[in-house]
């Protein structure tokens, strides 16, 4: 018997992936186990090759995307086939910019991350001692990716920038 599943599966899988939400400690309050198992049905009509994992594989993405507080609908998380055929869970600039926000020890008042291309210009100036960077992007003239770089502004004014 195959461990593939069926679209036919869907609410005996939703009710598979809210049990196993319900049997988990330690989620965040905010997680809307109905919502999420929805997501991971969702998942499996965008993506039908995943459902060759089967509910036993996947029910721990589901919880680890509760545990995380990661909606895989709004792209703050992709499931996918990864390197040697194994079920991986990474999540996107979206889903760790949410995570971070959630998790800081200091409030976050704004995450912003920018690519830098050939072309580009970035420079720091110094105002009251405190770095800003300046950064100028060209569409038209972009060469090749250079870097990245993250400004992370908390509520009380203050800045981190990487």
């Amino acid at each position: 018997m195959s461990n593939e599943l069926s679209i036919t599966d869907q609410k005996n899988l939703s009710t598979y992936f809210v049990s196993a939400l319900d049997s988990t400690a330690n989620l965040p309050e905010t997680v809307d186990k109905q919502r999420l198992a929805l997501n991971f049905i969702s998942l499996l009509q965008d993506k039908p090759d995943l459902k060759k994992f089967g509910a036993e594989i996947l029910a721990p993405m589901v919880v680890r995307c509760a545990k995380d507080n990661l909606d895989v609908l709004n792209q703050e998380v992709y499931i996918y086939e990864g390197y040697g055929g194994k079920l991986t869970y990474t999540p996107s600039y979206r889903g760790l910019s949410k995570m971070a926000m959630q998790k800081s020890l200091k409030p976050i008042k704004e995450i912003t991350a920018k690519s830098i291309f050939e072309g580009d210009t970035l420079s720091e100036d110094y105002i009251n001692g405190q770095a800003h960077l300046n950064y100028k992007s060209d569409f038209m003239k972009r060469g090749k990716w250079i870097g990245t770089f993250c400004v992370v502004l908390f509520q009380d004014g203050s800045e981190i920038q990487d």
